[in-house]
């Protein structure tokens, strides 16, 4: 295929979106699900605010003899019988973008306008956006003078400069000139950066025949790897005798347990060093490492996150990669090895540990936090006091999408008494180890809804085995449930049903269990607070 059948072509965002809310923008179906969780979207949005760069869209013209059927994005209207646009590559982010910024989906998103500050970074700008679930978002911030009275923008009103300064009006239908010329230079300044922002997209031709589109596709998808930060510092680390990338692939062989947590990613090890050379695990900071930092520290740093690794399976109910709530919860365990005090503080660490996952102590702020964290846990000190609360509104919303950090967490606390196999009866910790992969399955009927979510997708309803001993079934029968497997796994054994009352009484248990391991006091309840 010669280079006259594609071309390069930037489009409007706010047109390309409202496209796809009018079904002219589609996908093949062959596109896998939208599977972006909240964190990638609030720093998706962050990048377009500041006005960088999101990466290039792979696009084909639609037709009407495409040689594929194809579908609406997610929250979108049905496609269009004259669609204009197939996505090949690019969903996760426009269909990011059109949700946020047309109110589709299971989140509103919002800025909170009072943390914004001039010079301010762009991790400072990402925790300044929230997620909020849209049940919530209507019942606290139904208009705009809600909306404002609480400090937050929806991300909604920045698709333009008309959009915005109608919701200021809105907003403030009585409110003074300085504070309307407030809001007028707050969103010039720093809020501005979605209009007529551009996305760039490289357009096949639509002669182009089927077959050389399907390998397109595949190349794209497989080739697909932008330099990052591990090879800048590749480069930077390197000298005689000393190749980071050669290094990186040694650690791999001598430590498995790094290789199958990091997948492939040297790059945490390089978190280890900052935060112990620098008292930082920004981007920024880890660039800032002299190359004689990295060799000095890079061996005892792999070493030290093979114990904290360790460590995290051992006591931590960590058993296995996908089930860390936060990357920089190892980050921190690993320099904390690295410099000794792992072992010596474990009762502070295992309390840090349950506490910031079920406070949600990384959804925002995660760089400054973790410094604080780490400098109190080096020093032996506590990180929290007081009360965990559990709010339930958020515990039963909580599912592999939503509140991601919540889920892994939660998946660690059912492993986190000798859990045995809701079907095998095997000892999970035990397959974990000799390399079997854990898995978690609903016990609540698809057809019922807890909470206005369908219950068959909430963490709280799920129990866990192998891999293997769930793959062929589809749904947990009474009858394949093991003797004792259920109060292993932190779930209540007197429901022959599992419904919302079931799933209430989970919550208890878990509550009582998160007492037991962070030692602080935990309570269900509502909060005040997003």
């Amino acid at each position: 295929m010669g280079i006259e059948k594609t071309h390069g072509r930037n489009y409007d965002l706010y047109r390309l979106l409202a496209a796809i809310d009018a079904g002219q923008v589609v996908l093949p179906e062959f596109q896998r699900n939208f599977k972006w969780d909240t964190t990638a979207v609030r720093q998706l949005l962050a990048t377009c605010l500041t006005g960088w760069p999101v990466g290039s869209l792979l696009l084909l013209p639609g037709t009407t003899d495409v040689f594929f059927r194809v579908r609406s994005i997610e929250g979108a209207p049905p496609a269009s019988d004259e669609f204009q646009i197939v996505v090949l590559d690019g969903q996760q982010r426009l269909t990011s973008l059109y949700q946020a910024l047309f109110g589709r989906g299971d989140f509103r998103y919002a800025v909170k306008f009072e943390d914004l500050r001039p010079g301010q970074t762009i991790e400072e700008l990402e925790d300044a956006l929230e997620a909020v679930p849209a049940a919530r978002w209507v019942k606290r911030y139904s208009d705009e003078a809600a909306q404002y009275n609480a400090g937050r923008v929806p991300v909604t009103a920045l698709r333009s400069a008309a959009d915005f300064f109608a919701w200021r009006d809105r907003a403030l239908p009585d409110g003074s000139a300085a504070e309307r010329e407030r809001l007028t230079n707050l969103y010039i300044s720093m809020l501005s950066g979605l209009d007529r922002y551009e996305v760039p997209a490289v357009v096949i031709d639509d002669t182009v025949h089927p077959e050389a589109i399907a390998r397109i596709f595949e190349r794209v998808n497989r080739l697909g790897q932008p330099l990052g930060t591990f090879d800048l510092m590749v480069a930077k680390s390197y000298k005689e005798g000393f190749n980071l990338r050669d290094e990186w692939e040694a650690a791999e062989i001598e430590f498995p347990l790094v290789k199958s947590f990091l997948r492939g990613d040297g790059l945490p090890v390089l978190g280890v060093i900052a935060l112990h050379v620098r008292d930082s695990v920004r981007q920024q900071d880890v660039l800032a490492l002299t190359g004689a930092a990295v060799r000095d520290y890079w061996g005892r740093a792999v070493s030290a996150l093979n114990d904290a690794i360790n460590f995290a399976m051992q006591h931590l109910s960590v058993v296995q990669s996908d089930w860390l709530p936060y990357r920089s919860q190892l980050t921190i365990l690993g320099c904390l090895a690295m410099n000794g005090s792992l072992a010596v503080n474990a009762p502070a660490v295992k309390s840090w540990f349950w506490t910031s996952v079920f406070r949600a102590r990384y959804d925002v702020a995660s760089n400054t936090r973790s410094v604080e964290d780490y400098a109190r846990l080096l020093a032996g000190e506590p990180v929290f006091s007081g009360e965990t609360l559990l709010d339930a509104e958020t515990m039963f919303a909580v599912n592999r999408r939503q509140y991601g950090a919540l889920h892994r967490g939660l998946l660690c606390l059912f492993a986190s008494d000798r859990p045995l196999g809701i079907i095998t009866g095997a000892d999970l910790r035990r397959e974990a180890s000799n390399g079997e992969e854990l898995d978690a399955i609903s016990l609540v009927d698809s057809a019922v809804r807890i909470a206005d979510q369908p219950g068959a997708l909430l963490t709280l309803g799920m129990v866990l085995d192998t891999k293997a001993a769930l793959r062929p079934v589809e749904k947990v029968q009474p009858g394949l449930i093991q003797d004792n497997s259920l109060e292993s796994q932190v779930a209540p054994v007197s429901s022959h049903v599992w419904d919302e009352r079931a799933v209430e009484d989970r919550l208890e248990l878990v509550r009582q269990r998160l007492a037991e391991l962070s030692a602080l006091a935990v309570r269900v309840g509502a909060s005040d607070s997003l």
